[in-house]
């Protein structure tokens, strides 16, 4: 690139000078037609052109656009001049379709020093050449094409040292939604710099942001908060702020709770009053519900617990049969030994001693087979525990994993979300062609805003590596209202199992997701069976039927019979 242009007149005859070099080839000594001699009247005289091309060159050029004769090369970017810093992953990635192309991308949040604990080896030091490895600290979001393999884009998010109050390290996973309902996901990531990016589908930072805090260390969740029919997002920090903002980025309210925030807050109705809550942990051991429209604190919470709260906190309706429901009922651990359920309407707690310390979520799904909820805990001893419960089963009050789904951090059932039903997620033998797969579209809370219609509705069939064909059948469909709903798939014709997965995407891209297992013509010999048993019961019919009377003389076949 260059810094300064030279003048146009010295470029031609530059140029002319370099297409005279070689010897002409072709030459015409003819005299040129009246109109095409007419054509360099521009290059004549001036009197005698018309008004239209007279003019003052000055009066059009500024000589200090030109400045001087000299070209000037901008100074080339050296290797020399560079630092290659160590790339470190310190949260989960996000696998999701962020630009509506039909190709996955995996998008991480990177964090590039230099970790002490390696360089304190003398020998690993000197590959760095004498470079102080505490200047050197950055973070960005990387986007991955999971179908070529390649860096898709990186967006530089901060940079800083070791010296400085904060530290350019990304702790917190990314979290994708559609913010501005332009379908594709933005990407919101926060880092222990104190800053909350949102970026759009390309890595350009969105307007507004960044947005300062305090370190951020837990993911940033994306919610309808406030039951506007809008999504909100919420940012806590390690000095105990919690900040709700618009998706334009403008602060709806901040409390702060005097802790530092470890994980991601919970969303749901605790109290059962009809209105979002937030649920946030903190070290302190206290556990506080937070109104989503304003940020207060929700009566009787906070309760506060004897240890601290290292995971996020379970939202699960533990109403048995029959019982009308008051409320969630908050499960979590804490490093006083103890698993606390504590119902959200009252405050109460039950508590159970598992004598271990926990960093991980309480998790809540059907693990034996029965009819009943199970609430799996694991810990920093290695035990998995499983505690049965009185409350029914259903596949919405499910919590399969820290995050549910993609990008969802709220309570499912009786709120929004998508289940298999009943009659076709029971295990079964498919033979055939075709089969019916039946789920229901759950929409229940934004009252009167209405729902997030369209629902994105996807049913894959996953078929493993016994099979020749198509791993993934696919089928989608768009819903513009909640209910129950159903859709066909074809079998795979040959032995084999099988796994049924039906996600949904709202408008504004929050990912629901339900599952099954099934098998394909597994059972064919009981086909066979009675391809075998049926034409000997017909032949036994048959002479049964057709037996001789009985005194009537059998029938003879003799050649010698004589009339």
């Amino acid at each position: 690139s260059c810094q300064k242009i030279r003048k146009p007149r010295q470029r031609v005859h530059h140029m002319l000078r370099e297409g005279t070099a070689g010897e002409s080839t072709v030459e015409n000594d003819e005299p040129l037609e009246e109109e095409a001699n007419a054509s360099f009247d521009l290059f004549r005289d001036a009197e005698d052109l018309p008004e239209e091309y007279s003019y003052d060159y000055d009066d059009y050029v500024n000589e200090t656009w030109w400045g001087d004769e000299d070209w000037t090369e901008q100074e080339h970017e050296k290797a020399e001049d560079y630092v290659s810093i160590d790339a470190h992953i310190l949260s989960t990635p996000v696998i999701a379709d962020i630009d509506n192309d039909d190709v996955q991308e995996m998008v991480i949040a990177v964090s590039y020093f230099f970790d002490r604990e390696y360089y304190d080896n003398a020998e690993h030091l000197k590959e760095l050449g004498g470079i102080d490895i505490g200047k050197y600290i950055a973070s960005s979001i990387v986007v991955f094409n999971l179908d070529t393999k390649q860096v898709k884009w990186t967006a530089e998010l901060d940079l800083s040292t070791e010296s400085g109050k904060f530290l350019a390290h990304a702790y917190s996973s990314p979290t994708v939604v559609d913010l501005d309902g332009d379908g594709n996901l933005d990407i919101l990531v926060g880092t222990s710099y104190g800053l909350f990016y949102v970026l759009d589908h390309h890595g350009k930072t969105r307007k507004n942001f960044p947005l300062e805090m305090a370190e951020i260390h837990a993911p940033v969740i994306a919610a309808d908060i406030n039951d506007d029919g809008k999504i909100e997002m919420v940012t806590a920090d390690v000095h105990g702020n919690v900040a709700a903002w618009t998706a334009e980025g403008d602060e709806i309210w901040e409390v702060h709770l005097k802790s530092l925030v470890p994980q991601r807050p919970t969303v749901g109705d605790v109290n059962g009053d009809g209105h979002t809550d937030i649920v946030v942990p903190t070290v302190s051991g206290n556990i506080y519900v937070l109104s989503g429209k304003d940020g207060s604190k929700v009566q009787p919470f906070p309760y506060r617990t004897h240890g601290r709260i290292m995971s996020p906190v379970l939202l699960v309706d533990m109403s048995k049969h029959g019982e009308k429901t008051q409320g969630l009922t908050l499960a979590t651990t804490s490093f006083d030994g103890y698993l606390y359920l504590i119902e959200g309407s009252s405050g109460c707690a039950d508590v159970v001693d598992i004598g271990e310390t926990s960093y991980t979520m309480v998790l809540a799904d059907n693990v034996d087979g029965g009819d009943d909820l199970d609430l799996i805990v694991t810990t920093m001893n290695g035990n998995v525990f499983c505690f049965s419960t009185p409350s029914p089963h259903h596949p919405l009050k499910e919590w399969r994993s820290s995050n549910q789904g993609r990008n969802n951090a709220a309570y499912r059932h009786n709120r929004q979300g998508i289940y298999v039903k009943h009659g076709s997620r029971t295990f079964r033998d498919e033979e055939g062609k075709h089969f019916w797969v039946e789920f229901e579209i759950v929409d229940k809370y934004r009252v009167p805003y209405g729902n997030q219609a369209p629902y994105n509705v996807t049913v894959t069939l996953l078929v493993p590596g016994n099979y020749q064909g198509d791993r993934r059948i696919v089928v989608s469909q768009v819903y513009n209202e909640p209910g129950h709903k159903r859709m066909q798939l074809p079998t795979v014709p040959v032995r084999t199992t099988g796994t049924v997965l039906v996600e949904m995407v709202d408008k504004h891209g929050l990912h629901f997701a339900d599952e099954y297992s099934l098998t394909f013509h597994v059972h064919y010999f009981k086909l066979l069976k009675w391809l075998v048993v049926l034409p000997m019961l017909g032949m036994f019919l048959v002479l049964v039927v057709l037996r001789p009377q009985e005194g009537a003389p059998l029938p003879s076949f003799s050649r010698n019979n004589i009339d």
